[in-house]
């Protein structure tokens, strides 16, 4: 197998498995953020919200497309942010911020209007 068809094939495999692509997300409103259900938790503020936003914009779309976080579920998608996370050699603090911010924004953007 030549090199060129290895890394064709190291490709397809993680498009395959890389959620589809959305622009990158704009900040939540507060009704976004009182819709969702880690609101429950006090340690949770807007300000650290909009913080996992910020580290979210700019290391998730220095490699790719930034995920349509609608795309997985609020089940998948912890074990697909450690593992980009430990990608992006992000520090646990703000691999904890775009953690709370990715799993806010998906469940906000799934709940009823």
């Amino acid at each position: 197998m030549t090199t060129r068809s290895v890394l064709l094939g190291a490709c397809l495999s993680v498009c395959a498995c890389f959620p589809r692509s959305a622009p990158p997300p704009t900040g939540l409103t507060p009704s976004q953020v009182s819709l969702a259900e880690f609101k429950k938790d006090p340690a949770l503020t807007e300000a650290l919200l909009e913080s996992g936003r910020q580290v979210f914009v700019a290391e998730c779309g220095e490699c790719h497309g930034h995920p349509d976080l609608t795309a997985f579920s609020q089940a998948k998608w912890p074990r697909a942010l450690e593992q980009m996370t430990d990608k992006a050699n992000l520090d646990p603090a703000k691999s904890a911020q775009v953690t709370a911010f990715v799993l806010t924004a998906a469940e906000a953007a799934n709940a009823p209007k």
